[in-house]
């Protein structure tokens, strides 16, 4: 189950790699707008407040599912920053 972690700068939400494939396969299949992400975040569990929830929204669509896919590369898991301020970010864990 993802994890949400509300920092200072932000939020990170830690997802394993099955999660991150999952969420992969919502943006390439056409489920990738806003109500498609927020329903396979809510479904991993990713909870908090709404700018934590719309923040995590934002980032994927952001990011994309090449950098998604990127950053699953060695399929360890995402950790995605999404930040107050500024562009989100994503790594493998």
């Amino acid at each position: 189950m993802a994890t949400t972690e509300v920092t200072w700068f932000g939020a990170r939400i830690h997802l394993d790699s099955a999660e991150a494939q999952k969420l992969l396969n919502a943006l390439n299949t056409g489920n990738g707008g806003v109500a498609g992400i927020a329903g396979v975040l809510a479904a991993f569990g990713v909870t908090g407040p709404v700018s934590v929830v719309a923040g995590a929204v934002n980032a994927v669509l952001t990011l994309g599912s090449t950098a998604l896919s990127n950053c699953n590369g060695q399929q360890r898991g995402v950790v995605l920053n999404v930040l107050w301020v500024g562009l989100p970010w994503c790594r493998s864990k």
